[in-house]
């Protein structure tokens, strides 16, 4: 970052906030002097000369959602990646930085989703209000995806078709692809088709698959049946 500069990585638009921040941070780069001396790598887990503390690292794991909380084996239940995981543990919570979100913490003054341009974008608008998130979930046979909640995602049952095991995964997949949809519009400006949605979905269980257990494997063989069906118009 100090030779090639840091500005380049991020992305456009930055909010007053990111700009304000980057200001700073740039100002530490500047009064960075680089050395040839080797590298002292520190962590909260370091374990003596031996490596991390890998039983810190399970119990910080493990305490990730409180015992009492039903969401959290919803979200952390499954075999779904880590982000994803994290991710639907903010949607749940409606943290994630939709444009409504933002507006309320100052840092946008318009709140219209800009896939649909139509509405406030708001957690519930993203996953199962905008337009595309409504023909997404009814295209996979899951219409009772519309009338939730992002708090209560959690409560939602499989139908017919999708197996139990792992259920919760095939949803957290589902709201991650409209999440990265939207971010494709807003970030880069690229329009995403519901069959481009679709396929993409399909794609990720392809690449979840060898996350699951061996016995679970043709779970992600059910979903990827299920998104082409999806894509065809057979379902």
């Amino acid at each position: 970052m100090i030779n090639t500069g840091l500005q380049r990585t991020l992305v456009p638009r930055l909010s007053q906030r990111a700009r304000s921040e980057l200001h700073h941070l740039l100002q530490i780069i500047r009064e960075t002097t680089l050395s040839q001396a080797p590298d002292q790598r520190k962590s909260l887990f370091t374990k003596g000369e031996s490596g991390l503390d890998s039983t810190a690292i399970y119990k910080l794991l493990k305490a990730k959602g409180q015992p009492d909380d039903p969401r959290a084996n919803f979200v952390w239940g499954n075999h779904a990646p880590p982000r994803v995981q994290l991710f639907m543990w903010l949607l749940l919570q409606g943290r994630i930085h939709a444009r409504s979100v933002l507006h309320k913490k100052r840092i946008l003054v318009d709140k219209t989703c800009e896939v649909c341009n139509e509405q406030d974008e708001t957690p519930e608008h993203i996953i199962n209000g905008c337009h595309i998130a409504t023909m997404f979930w009814q295209r996979l046979q899951l219409p009772q995806m519309l009338q939730l909640t992002t708090q209560s995602l959690h409560t939602i049952s499989t139908n017919g078709g999708i197996p139990t095991e792992e259920f919760s995964a095939f949803i957290a997949l589902g709201c991650w692809q409209l999440w990265k949809t939207r971010n494709a519009k807003v970030f880069r400006q690229e329009s995403t088709s519901v069959d481009q949605l679709i396929t993409k979905c399909k794609t990720a269980a392809q690449e979840w698959r060898f996350r699951l257990p061996t016995k679970r494997k043709q779970v992600a063989d059910i979903w990827c049946n299920r998104f082409e069906m999806a894509r065809t118009g057979q379902g």
